[in-house]
């Protein structure tokens, strides 16, 4: 992707064009910061921190601890809170508001979090969107309705990067027609 640096003020700022699919170009600029938090996103971390932002990512941008600890490789598990201040030390996730049953986080730029999950093997997110479907649908029963748009999307993702590696087997066939389900139900 073509870019250039180009002064902004008294900083620097990155343009980036892009040609998307349609040929339509756009330009997409991003401070100085943000770029840094790239390079750190891209070089920077950890595997311990990339173990622990990586179920983020799939999540959205906004994400709940809980989910991170339940989608996130046993290895991380113990210090995991630590390996998220960390990430916020880098200024690359935010706490959000805290309740007494969790704490939220939010991505500090949108490219932040895409940049970790294009990182990820189609598998890897796959896996992580199935798991992610699976923690709601225990840790929120009660939402079911709520959340059938958002459960879908994650189970279409993950029925889509299944597919592009191979045939779909029985439980890719499963989570697309549960895709499809619950995007029928949710209108």
């Amino acid at each position: 992707m073509p870019g250039y640096l180009s002064p902004n003020q008294s900083n620097f700022a990155i343009s980036i064009w892009a040609i998307p699919r349609n040929n339509i170009i756009t330009n997409c600029s991003s401070h100085h910061d943000d770029v840094s938090r790239l390079a750190v996103v891209g070089d920077g971390l950890a595997l311990p921190e990339r173990q622990s932002v990586e179920p983020a990512a799939v999540i959205g941008m906004d994400f709940e601890g809980r989910a991170v600890a339940q989608l996130a490789p046993e290895s991380v598990k113990p210090a995991l809170p630590q390996h998220l201040e960390a990430l916020v030390n880098k200024h690359l996730i935010w706490f959000g508001p805290a309740t007494p049953e969790d704490r939220f986080y939010r991505f500090h730029h949108q490219l932040l979090r895409e940049t970790v999950y294009g990182s990820m093997t189609k598998r890897g997110r796959a896996s992580l969107h199935l798991g992610f479907v699976q923690w709601a649908d225990r840790t929120y029963p009660d939402r079911a309705v709520e959340l059938e748009e958002v459960l879908a999307y994650h189970l279409e993702q993950a029925t889509r990067f299944l597919s592009e590696l191979g045939p779909l087997d029985d439980a890719g066939q499963a989570a697309g027609r549960d895709a499809a389900k619950r995007l029928a139900n949710a209108g």
